[in-house]
Formats: structure tokens, sequence, C-alpha cells
């Protein structure tokens, strides 16, 4: 069975751990935090993970990362208005592939600059005459 495959049978110790081996050694662990007066409001204990920290500024690099490994393509297509479009041209660099990201004209013009950055192409959509 392949292993694009086996991803459809749930989350086993030994997919998780082929992932982990995967990612790049560099990925900033999650910061955590706990909230005084969160926890007194909701009468709970509530644990705040922020993934600001890395490099692209959100999680979402890991799950581009994972699955862009597994494409044997060398040139990836993505719509996104920016935090998954940078995560992918940022694994799109790492794994040495070509990355074209379509995004709606309003977004941030630092998202567009930050694919561009990490070698990805940016096409802008009109979203109000056509959608994604």
């Amino acid at each position: 069975m392949n292993r694009r495959a086996s991803m459809h049978e749930g989350l086993t110790e030994e997919y998780l751990r082929q992932v982990w081996e995967r990612l790049p050694r560099f990925i900033k662990p999650t910061t955590f935090q706990s909230t005084l007066l969160l926890d007194r409001a909701l009468d709970a204990d509530v644990t705040l993970a922020s993934e600001t920290l890395q490099i692209t500024g959100s999680f979402k690099f890991r799950a581009a990362y994972n699955l862009l490994a597994e494409v044997e393509e060398n040139d990836v297509i993505t719509a996104s208005s920016g935090n998954f479009g940078q995560a992918v041209a940022y694994a799109c660099m790492l794994l040495g592939k070509s990355c074209t990201v379509i995004m709606p004209a309003t977004s941030s013009k630092s998202k567009q600059a930050n694919i561009r950055a990490y070698g990805g192409k940016v096409e802008l959509l009109d979203v109000s005459t056509k959608s994604r």
C-alpha cells in the first residue's frame, strides 16, 4: 500500500513518526502559554499555542512541507490568500520545487512579497469577477 493511501486510514503512530522525521530540523517549537484571565472567565484550564514565530508565521508550513515532500512533480500550483501560499513557497524552496500561488488581488502585499522572496510566483485574481 502506498503512503498516500495509508494517510486516509488514520493517524497511526508510524505515520506520525514518518512526518516528524521528514520535517526539516530547523522548525521552531510551538510556544505555549497559560492564561490566568481566560482560565477564570471560562472556569477552565486554557492554554494558547502560538505558531507566529515559525519562519512563515503559521503552523501551515508543517502540512505544506509534509505534503510536498510526497509530491513527485516539481511544479506546484496552489490557491491561497497568503499564509498557506507562503508555507508552500517556502517548502518548495527547501525541496527544490517551483510554485505558483493564485491569490486574490486584495491579498496582503507583504504576503505576496514573502511568497516571491521564497521563490514562488504570484498570480493575482480579481475575485469580484472570478471565483478561486
